[in-house]
C-alpha cells in the first residue's frame, strides 16, 4: 500500500531518461557529441588579464632582484661599520666607568668633608 500512486525510483524504460510517460528531455549538443565552443571573447579577456598579470609580477620580480642586489653590495659595508663598532664599545665601556669610579670619589670626598666641617661631625 505504501507504493500507491508514486513513481518508481529508476525509470522504466531505460532509454527514456524521464516521465514513464513524457517524451525523454532534450539532450544537449554535448551529449550529441557536438561540443559547442565557449565565445571566443572570455578567453581572450582571460588571457589579456592572465598577461597583465604575468607583467605585473614579472616588474614586481625585477625590482626585488635590484633590492636584492642593493643590499648585498651595502652588507660588506655595514659589516665593516659592526666590526669598527664592536671594537669601539670595550673602550666606551671603560672610559664610562673610570668616569663613573671618579665621581663616586669627588662624592666621598665632598661627603667626608662636609661631615668634618658641620657641627655635629665635631663632637
Amino acid at each position: 500500500m505504501a507504493g500507491r500512486n508514486r513513481m518508481p525510483r529508476q525509470p522504466m524504460n531505460s532509454d527514456l531518461h524521464g516521465y514513464r510517460d513524457g517524451p525523454p528531455p532534450p539532450l544537449s549538443r554535448v551529449a550529441r557529441g557536438h561540443a559547442m565552443p565557449p565565445p571566443p571573447l572570455p578567453f581572450e579577456e582571460e588571457v589579456a588579464l592572465r598577461r597583465d598579470e604575468i607583467r605585473r609580477i614579472v616588474a614586481d620580480n625585477r625590482h626585488l632582484m635590484d633590492e636584492i642586489v642593493a643590499l648585498r653590495r651595502e652588507l660588506p659595508h655595514v659589516k665593516d661599520e659592526l666590526h669598527v663598532l664592536s671594537q669601539a664599545m670595550p673602550k666606551l665601556r671603560a672610559e664610562k666607568e673610570a668616569e663613573t669610579r671618579e665621581l663616586i670619589q669627588r662624592g666621598l670626598k665632598l661627603e667626608g668633608s662636609f661631615v668634618l666641617s658641620s657641627p655635629l661631625g665635631r663632637s
